[in-house]
C-alpha cells in the first residue's frame, strides 16, 4: 500500500458523527467530533487533534426506513491550509428485532485540497477523494445504542480494498443531547511501505479514538 494512501487515510477517516440509526423524516443532528488516529511519536499515545463540525439531516423514507444526509467540515485541517469537507447518506436496511441488531449502510465522500495555501507551490496543492461506505449492525439498550461494524475506505485516483472494523456506543440524555465514543481501527489489512509518523498499530493498519458530541431536534 502507498503510504500518501495510508497517511490519507488516517487522517482523512478522522471520524465523525456515526449513523448506526438514520434520522426519520425532519429530524436534524448538530455535532462535533473531535480525535482520530493514535500518535505514539510523541510518547505517551495521543489521538490526532481533529475536530470535525458536522449536521445530519432526515430526509422521505426509503421502503419505509429512515433515510438522512450528513456533510461536515473538518475544522484542523483548515487551520493548517486544508479544506477537508465531507458529505455522505446513510439508510436502515433493516429494522431491530429482539436481539437481531438493525443493519444499516452509509455512503460518504472525504473531499480534502491545500489549493488555498499560498505558503505551498502551485505544484504541490492537490486534491484527492475518499469514498467510504460502512455497514453497521446496532442494537438499543435501555434508549442507548450500542453498534458494530466495518467500514471501507477508497483513494478514487487509486482504489482498493481498505477495511476497518469498529465498535462504538451513544449515550441519550433526556434532553436530546447524545454522547458518541468510537474506535476503529483503520487499513486494518494494509501495511505502508515507509512511514515518517508513528501510530498506534498491531504491524497492519492503526487505531482510531474519537468521542462525539451532538444534540437532536425536529421531527414529524
Amino acid at each position: 500500500m502507498k503510504q500518501a494512501l495510508f497517511i490519507s487515510i488516517l487522517c482523512t477517516g478522522c471520524g465523525a458523527l456515526n449513523t448506526a440509526r438514520p434520522l426519520d423524516k425532519g429530524q436534524h443532528r448538530v455535532g462535533v467530533t473531535g480525535g482520530g488516529a493514535v500518535l505514539t511519536s510523541l510518547g505517551a499515545p495521543i489521538p490526532l487533534p481533529n475536530l470535525v463540525i458536522e449536521g445530519q439531516t432526515g430526509l422521505n423514507p426509503i421502503q419505509n426506513r429512515p433515510f438522512d444526509i450528513n456533510y461536515g467540515i473538518n475544522t484542523t485541517a483548515a487551520a493548517f491550509g486544508t479544506m477537508g469537507i465531507h458529505v455522505g447518506a446513510s439508510h436502515l436496511l433493516t429494522q431491530q428485532f429482539g436481539s437481531l441488531p438493525a443493519i444499516s449502510i452509509l455512503e460518504r465522500v472525504h473531499f480534502y485540497n491545500n489549493w488555498l495555501d499560498s505558503t505551498k507551490d502551485a505544484s504541490v496543492r492537490k486534491g484527492f477523494l475518499l469514498n467510504q461506505v460502512d455497514l453497521t449492525a446496532s442494537w438499543n439498550i435501555s434508549k442507548h445504542l450500542g453498534y458494530v461494524g466495518v467500514a471501507n475506505y477508497l483513494d478514487v485516483a487509486d482504489p482498493e480494498l481498505t477495511l476497518a472494523p469498529f465498535a462504538g456506543f451513544q449515550l441519550n440524555t433526556k434532553k436530546k443531547l447524545f454522547l458518541q465514543a468510537e474506535a476503529r481501527y483503520l487499513a486494518a489489512n494494509r501495511q505502508p511501505d515507509i512511514v515518517d509518523v508513528s501510530f498506534a498499530t498491531f504491524g497492519y493498519g492503526a487505531l482510531s479514538l474519537t468521542g462525539s458530541l451532538g444534540f437532536t431536534f425536529g421531527g414529524e
